[in-house]
């Protein structure tokens, strides 16, 4: 990080004596001139949720109130309200119609989501939008829209930082085209949304979360590889790019985004009931104001009354919105339409599975989450470095243990079972040692160190599925021999918990 270094003189005990003491403070971005802080308010909010009002007469902040729910924090929160004004920027398409404003809680994520109202001045024919601002990297980031009105702002997030209200002619919102540079099949995940032992109906928010922050913090941050493909195989020596289901590092990472960092299943009923009935006209402006001012992808939930979907927009062309669906991998064809200010119902499902089962259902409503508004964008990155070293998940997925029948005691009878080597080089004579009716083939037992329900298990030899078995309750151990030809094998274990289905057939 770059920093600006001051020199503070100090004069020792003894006479003479000086040291200097460098010390680093964080440099400010140039893209926003600030003037001197103002505190307009703070309170300390109990955990029962309450209230902050901003009074201060003659203040263009004047009336503004923050709600913290019941909930949002395990323990009561200290809350400090302050504005720095806006000198001078350099952004396009900005024109800031409040200070900088400051909610200081000590940068803790919430539960909850909050809700700020801020007083504001536009006209019927102006749109107007808030946007977090990084003072460090001169960044700025939507957040989403609850309501607008010509005297005020209403805006929905689960954490704050620094923050500004711009405004922008609705007229320049129209026909307008913005492309990301975020693609399907370059910049998402390569396999579909078929949800996991954490995320059962499906992990849509922690793939598009994901695709986003490694986009965003690695791609273009970092100059690391497109993600499409990326952690195929887990990053082996060779790729299965028609094998999805071993992929496991890479899913279990977005399952971690989607439960863990996320909580999507909560996180989104909340999000959606405090936005209320936010009209699609408004939707369709945050979109595109958003995408206009910073360049980047955008987080979108769709919802129907039994359930939401989560998916990325990553290009506006006319009146459609180009949408990256985790149910749908690599596609380019998937678009969220608008036509007379209303927005079109959309079609996937809850997770891929579902879709090809039963078919895709309508979305017919649409809203706007911006990128870290609901998302603890800062826990992204230490869940990411887990998954590097294939750790992501390790005490939340089932742990199993994999060994293999090495050989027999002579004396007891007893077979001696060895964990499973990443590297196993066998003769024909090793495969017999266990009794000559095993020479030729290598067995397999799978124990699940939890309790799991029933279990489907699979063996695979390259990318072909080669034997299948279902087990049961405390019968969840599984033997799998496998009968081995003379050459180079890669062996793959798969094991999924499901919910036996019976209607007429068991599913």
């Amino acid at each position: 990080m770059w920093g600006c270094l001051t020199l503070i003189l100090l004069t020792g005990l003894v006479a003479g004596a000086i040291m200097l003491i460098p010390v680093l403070f964080p440099r400010q971005s140039d893209n926003m001139t600030l003037g001197e802080r103002q505190t307009l308010t703070s309170e300390r909010i109990p955990i029962s949720g309450g209230t902050l009002t901003v009074s201060a007469p003659g203040d263009p902040l004047d009336g503004m109130t923050l709600s913290v729910p019941e909930g949002a924090y395990d323990r009561s929160k200290s809350f400090k309200i302050t504005a720095r004004p806006i000198e001078a920027y350099t952004f396009p398409n900005f024109n800031p119609i409040t200070p900088l404003i400051h909610v200081d809680n000590g940068g803790a994520f919430a539960s909850e989501p909050m809700v700020l109202e801020i007083p504001i001045q536009i006209s019927p024919d102006e749109f107007a939008m808030a946007f977090y601002y990084n003072t460090e990297t001169g960044e700025l980031e939507g957040i989403p829209v609850a309501d607008l009105t010509t005297d005020k702002l209403t805006i929905v997030t689960s954490h704050f930082s620094d923050l500004v209200v711009t405004k922008i002619a609705w007229a320049l919102l129209e026909n307008v085209s913005v492309d990301t540079g975020f693609a399907p099949g370059v910049d998402d995940w390569q396999f579909p949304n078929n949800g996991s032992y954490l995320a059962t109906n499906g992990q849509c928010s922690g793939q598009a979360i994901s695709a986003m922050w490694y986009y965003y913090e690695q791609r273009l941050k970092a100059g690391a590889p497109p993600l499409y493909g990326r952690f195929d195989n887990n990053d082996y020596a060779f790729d299965t790019p028609y094998l999805w289901e071993d992929d496991s590092w890479s899913y279990r990472f977005a399952s971690m985004v989607h439960d863990t960092l996320i909580d999507w299943d909560n996180s989104s009923r909340a999000y959606f009931k405090s936005m209320g009935n936010t009209s699609d006209s408004l939707t369709w402006a945050a979109f595109v104001y958003a995408m206009l001012e910073t360049g980047e992808p955008q987080y979108v939930a769709v919802y129907n009354p039994y359930e939401g979907h989560a998916l990325v927009v990553y290009k506006i062309e006319q009146n459609w919105l180009y949408v990256a669906d985790p149910n749908f991998p690599g596609r380019t064809d998937r678009v969220v339409r608008i036509e007379n200010g209303q927005f079109l119902p959309y079609y996937s499902g809850a997770n891929a599975t579902a879709i090809s089962e039963e078919g895709e259902p309508a979305y017919p409503d649409i809203r706007y989450m911006a990128k870290s508004a609901m998302a603890n964008w800062s826990a992204i990155g230490p869940e990411y470095e887990k998954m590097l070293k294939g750790k992501s998940g390790d005490g939340r997925f089932p742990d199993y243990k994999l060994e293999y029948l090495s050989d027999v005691n002579e004396t007891t009878g007893e077979e001696i079972w060895s964990p499973v080597p990443d590297v196993m080089e066998l003769t024909e004579e090793d495969t017999a040692k266990p009794g000559d009716k095993y020479r030729g083939q290598v067995v397999f037992r799978l124990t699940p160190l939890v309790g799991l329900g029933d279990v489907a298990w699979y063996l695979y030899d390259g990318t072909d599925r080669i034997l299948s078995l279902k087990s049961s309750g405390a019968e969840n151990q599984v033997v799998l021999p496998y009968a081995l030809r003379s050459g180079v094998h890669h062996i793959g274990v798969e094991f999924d918990d499901y919910e036996p289905v019976f209607d007429g057939n068991p599913k």
